[in-house]
C-alpha cells in the first residue's frame, strides 16, 4: 500500500484537478519569490569569502581563468550579470532567484518521488526559503549558490527515473551532473555514485514495466551502459574544456592532488613519497606540524606549509608538484584506510565543537575586507563601492550565526535517511536515492576536507529539508496503523 497515497478524486474534481495544481504551483511560486524579494529589499550586500570570492570575480572580469577553483561561475555567471547591470548587488538578485527556484525544485521532487500532498510541497519550499545557509550563500561571491541549483535538478531527475525509468533520462542525470561538478568539483563523488544508484533503484519499475524477463535484461544493460558512457562521456568533455580554459592538461582540477595532500597529512610519513631523497627534501622543510589536524588548512595554503614545500622542491613546477602531492596522498590512503576514516571522524567531531563552529561561522560570512586592486576596479568600472561589507551586520548575517542547532541537526542527516527509508513503503527507492547522496556528500565533506566547513553543508541542509518533507507525508499514515493506534490506546 502507498504511504503517500492521495484519496482518489472522483470524475468531476478530475476535471478540475490540473487547473487547481497550476494555481497551486503558480501560488508557491509567487510566495517564495516574495520571500526573497523581502530578503533582498532589506541586505542586497554581496560578501566575500577571501580568497575564492576574489578569484571568481577576476575570472568574471579578466581572461584569467583560475585552476584549481571553478571558472564557469565568473565566466558564465557573474560576468554576463556585470555586462548586462554593472553591479555586483545584482549578482545577489541573481543568485536569490536561484536559491527561490532550488525551493521549488524541493517541492517538485517531493511531489514527483513520493506523491507528496500539496500542503507538505509548500511547507518544505517555504522552510527552504528561510534556511539560514542559503541566505547568506545567496549574498557571498561563491558557487554554492548556483552549484545547489543543479544539484536539485540532478535529484529530481533521478527521481523521475526511478519511478519512470527511460534511457534518455541517464543521459540528461549525466549532464547535469558534469554542469554540477563544473561549479562544484567536491560533487564528482556523489554524482559518480549517485549515478549507479539511480539505475539500480530503477531496475524494480523498469521490471514492472516490461513484464518479461526477456525484455528486461537487454534494456536494464542498455540504461547501465548509458549511464556509464554518458558519465564517463561528459566528465571526459568537462575535462578537455577545462584544458583549453586553463591551460592545464585535462582533469577535474589542477589543484586536485593538493587539497588531498593537505587533508590526509597527518597520516603522512617517510615512506609514502616516491623515494627516500624526496622525502628529505621535503619533509624537514614543512614549518608545520604534519601530525596535527589543526594545521591542515595552513599546510595547504600556506608558502612555508606543506604544499608550498612540495612546489618549491619541484622548482615552482605547479603541474609536477601536483602530480607529485596526489601520489604522496594516495600512498598513504592506500597504506593506512583506517587513518583516512578516522581522520574523517574527527573532523565530523569538529562540527560539533562549539568553540570551533563559532569561529568558522564569523569565516564564512566574509570577515575580511576585498582586496585594493578589486575594491579600485570596481569603484572605477562600475562605480559601486564594495569596501566595509564585512564590517556591516545584517538580519541574515545575525541568523547564519544564530543557527548553530540547525547545523548540528544536519550532521544527523545520516540518521534520518534510515528513518526515511524505513517508513517509506512504497517509495522506498526514492528514499533510498536521497539517502544515497546525502551520505556521500557528508563522507565527502569529512573525508576530503582540511577542516569542518559548515558552508559545504548548504545542500545537505536541502537534502535535509527534503527528508524532512518525507517524515510530514509518512505521519499521518503511520499514526493510522494498527499497531500503533492500538499502542496509543
Amino acid at each position: 500500500m502507498s504511504m503517500y497515497r492521495r484519496p482518489s478524486l472522483g470524475s468531476a474534481s478530475s476535471r478540475l484537478a490540473p487547473h487547481h495544481d497550476i494555481l497551486f504551483w503558480t501560488s508557491l511560486v509567487a510566495l517564495i519569490f516574495a520571500i526573497k524579494a523581502a530578503f533582498v529589499l532589506f541586505d542586497r550586500l554581496p560578501i566575500f569569502y577571501l580568497g575564492d570570492s576574489a578569484v571568481y570575480l577576476s575570472s568574471a572580469i579578466s581572461d584569467s581563468m583560475p585552476d584549481d577553483r571553478s571558472f564557469t561561475y565568473g565566466l558564465f555567471f557573474i560576468r554576463p550579470i556585470l555586462a548586462l547591470f554593472g553591479s555586483l548587488g545584482a549578482v545577489v538578485v541573481a543568485q536569490s532567484l536561484v536559491s527561490g527556484a532550488s525551493c521549488i525544485l524541493a517541492g517538485m521532487c517531493l511531489r514527483v518521488g513520493f506523491d507528496a500532498p500539496p500542503w507538505v510541497v509548500a511547507v518544505t519550499a517555504i522552510t527552504y526559503a528561510f534556511e539560514p545557509l542559503a541566505l547568506t550563500q545567496e549574498r557571498l561571491i561563491l558557487t554554492e549558490t548556483v552549484a545547489l541549483f543543479f544539484l536539485a535538478l540532478f535529484v529530481l531527475v533521478g527521481l523521475v527515473y526511478i519511478r519512470q525509468p527511460r534511457w534518455y533520462l541517464v543521459v540528461l542525470l549525466a549532464l547535469i551532473g558534469a554542469v554540477a561538478l563544473s561549479l562544484r568539483t567536491s560533487f564528482i563523488p556523489m554524482i559518480v555514485i549517485a549515478t549507479a544508484a539511480v539505475v539500480l533503484l530503477g531496475a524494480p519499475r523498469l521490471w514492472q514495466e516490461l513484464r518479461a524477463g526477456k525484455k528486461f535484461l537487454p534494456v536494464f544493460l542498455l540504461h547501465a551502459v548509458l549511464a556509464v558512457g554518458a558519465t564517463a562521456g561528459f566528465h571526459a568533455a568537462y575535462k578537455q574544456y577545462f584544458s583549453y580554459m586553463t591551460g592545464s592538461p585535462p582533469s577535474y582540477n589542477a589543484g586536485g592532488g593538493f587539497f588531498l595532500v593537505a587533508a590526509w597529512a597527518p597520516i603522512i610519513s617517510q615512506v609514502d613519497f616516491p623515494n627516500e631523497r624526496v622525502a628529505n627534501l621535503i619533509l624537514p622543510n614543512v614549518k608545520y606540524e604534519l601530525s596535527r589536524r589543526s594545521n591542515r588548512s595552513v599546510n595547504r595554503f600556506w608558502p612555508d606549509g606543506l604544499v608550498g614545500v612540495i612546489i618549491k622542491a619541484e622548482n615552482g613546477n605547479y603541474l609536477f608538484a601536483q602530480k607529485l602531492a596526489g601520489k604522496i596522498a594516495r600512498n598513504a590512503a592506500l597504506r593506512d584506510p583506517l587513518g583516512v576514516a578516522n581522520l574523517a571522524w574527527e573532523t565530523y567531531t569538529d562540527f560539533w565543537d562549539r568553540e570551533i563552529m563559532n569561529k568558522r561561522l564569523v569565516k564564512e560570512q566574509g570577515d575580511r575586507e576585498l582586496s585594493d586592486y578589486l575594491l579600485k576596479y570596481f569603484n572605477e568600472h562600475y562605480d559601486e563601492d564594495l569596501s566595509g561589507h564585512h564590517l556591516q551586520s545584517s538580519l541574515v548575517k545575525q541568523w547564519h550565526v544564530s543557527a548553530f542547532y540547525w547545523y548540528r541537526f544536519l550532521l544527523l542527516s545520516p540518521l534520518l535517511s534510515l528513518l526515511t527509508i524505513v517508513t517509506a513503503g512504497s517509495y522506498r527507492s526514492s528514499s533510498i536515492f536521497i539517502g544515497v547522496v546525502v551520505c556521500a556528500l557528508m563522507v565527502v565533506n569529512c573525508a576530503l576536507g582540511t577542516e569542518a566547513v559548515i558552508r559545504y553543508l548548504q545542500p545537505v541542509a536541502w537534502l535535509t529539508c527534503l527528508q524532512l518533507g518525507q517524515v510530514l507525508c509518512a505521519v499521518p499514515t503511520l499514526w493510522r496503523r494498527p499497531a500503533l493506534v492500538s499502542a496509543a490506546s
